[in-house]
């Protein structure tokens, strides 16, 4: 079956349909939370509750629009708003990426370790909207125009916060970079 033959059994009360596509979408949650809140405990309550907010708001989605970004913007709004009832800063520390090869020489580690401390110390630095707009371009993988109707700006200041963030990263990541204030 089909997403759209999916969403459309379990608006019609399909509990199968549901799951499956409860399932489809729980690791996406769990990524975009984890990414947005910083911790586990935190990604893991998120995605309870965005599940739960699917299930009960499955009724009001448009077949037409798309399922995963529906979700995702549903993760993004419940996310923003557990940081703004704490006040937490986004905490990027905790985010693994992928930046020392398997086979990598002692030397190409530790340059890799700095590295990574400085894209976090940066993306820290960053204003909230412009770190989120970075974050779903790059580690969520969306388009410019899907980010742009998420977060609610025009497609070009979301360039514009993409291509400003980019000339920072290029500027300042160096295994001898002096941290400087980041404006982007």
């Amino acid at each position: 079956m089909d997403e759209t033959a999916l969403i459309q059994a379990a608006q019609a009360g399909d509990q199968h349909a549901l799951e499956v596509l409860l399932r489809s979408v729980e690791r996406p949650i769990y990524k975009s939370a984890y990414y947005l809140l910083g911790n586990e405990q935190d990604a893991s309550d998120a995605t309870q509750e965005v599940l739960f907010r699917v299930c009960k708001k499955l009724t009001t989605f448009e077949v037409r629009a798309g399922f995963k970004t529906w979700v995702l913007r549903i993760t993004s709004n419940f996310c923003t708003d557990m940081l703004r009832k704490r006040k937490a800063v986004l905490s990027i520390s905790q985010i693994e990426f992928d930046l020392i090869e398997p086979n990598a020489a002692t030397e190409d580690v530790a340059v890799s370790n700095v590295l990574l401390e400085q894209l976090s110390d940066i993306l820290n630095r960053l204003p909230q909207q412009v770190r989120a707009v970075v974050l779903l371009r790059f580690v969520n993988d969306w388009s410019y125009q899907a980010i742009s109707e998420h977060i609610g700006l025009p497609i070009n200041t979301v360039k514009s916060h993409i291509r400003r963030t980019r000339t920072i990263l290029q500027g300042q990541l160096s295994p001898t970079n002096h941290r400087e204030e980041v404006r982007p």
